[in-house]
């Protein structure tokens, strides 16, 4: 054990292998962030095997360097056992997010470019790695979640590896408005945004519901956009349509809902009974 000396050339070589296998792995991050634009059924699948190809890539180096050190038997088990007890005190954290990592991949949670919802965080997954998942907010907030977190955490995956993501749009009118018109109206403000997923139904529902004392009627519009990263400009994009023509239409009528009076008549006719009748069913 004491005749075990480390040479210039072995260190040299450790040094680039450790740097030659950390630009390696930064090389397929960038092409993983790259590939979340395109969308096809390839890229789909490259993307999803990217993070294993980065494990294995560091498993490699490692053992690169092991190779170029080639201590003898003794001192390598005596240091890997003290590594080992120190790592398995110290980083307990850091297996638990390799273990989350592993879940992943295996379990196929999700992958880059998915709208996920993990405990109160939502937003679109920027890039997965062996510690953590960069999870990019609609506030343009870059959040990372310790992959330790998936051993228990609910995972909510909107479009499960498709660009495109389902998305709801609420809009309230008087209860007078006509429904037929309104919900015209709200698909044609779907279908006349540039973001929409063409491939994709629009569906629209209507229902009457209570807000406070006030009966209004609500028009829901499920749409797909093309990328979950616009999912907040889309709604706003709808949103914005869907005002234009409903006030083109008059659909707000003459002072918006019914006045209170008239709401009091109504109830003592016995509307809305339960409180709200509506009929939901495939929207959520």
């Amino acid at each position: 054990m004491g005749g075990f000396h480390l040479s210039y050339f072995q260190v040299s070589a450790v040094l680039a292998v450790l740097l030659i296998t950390y630009l390696l792995s930064q090389l397929l991050l960038k092409i993983s962030l790259i590939l979340i634009e395109q969308q096809t059924l390839w890229i789909r699948y490259l993307r999803y095997w990217i993070p294993v190809v980065r494990i294995l890539v560091w498993s490699f180096g490692i053992y690169a360097c092991f190779y170029i050190l080639s201590p003898p038997k003794e001192i390598f088990f005596a240091a890997a056992t003290s590594v080992g007890v120190a790592v398995g005190l110290a980083s307990q954290e850091l297996i638990k997010n390799l273990f989350g990592s592993l879940i992943v991949w295996s379990d196929k949670l999700y992958q880059e470019g998915d709208r996920i919802l993990i405990n109160d965080v939502e937003g679109v997954v920027q890039s997965i790695g062996m510690r953590s998942t960069k999870v990019r907010a609609y506030n343009d907030t870059l959040v990372i979640i310790p992959n330790s977190l998936l051993l228990n955490a609910v995972v909510t995956n909107a479009n499960l590896g498709e660009s495109s993501t389902p998305v709801l749009t609420d809009f309230f009118l008087p209860i007078n408005t006509d429904p037929q018109k309104a919900m015209e109206c709200s698909r044609l403000a779907a279908l006349s945004s540039d973001l929409i997923e063409p491939a994709k139904p629009v569906t629209i529902l209507t229902c009457d519901i209570l807000s406070g004392y006030i009966p209004l009627t609500r028009i829901r519009v499920k749409a797909y956009v093309r990328n979950a990263k616009y999912e907040k400009i889309f709604i706003s994009d709808i949103t914005k349509r869907a005002k234009k023509l409903f006030k083109k239409h008059n659909l707000y009528g003459n002072g918006g809902p019914f006045a209170q009076e008239e709401w009091l008549k109504n109830r003592a006719e016995g509307w809305p009974k339960n409180g709200v009748e509506e009929d939901e069913k495939g929207m959520e």
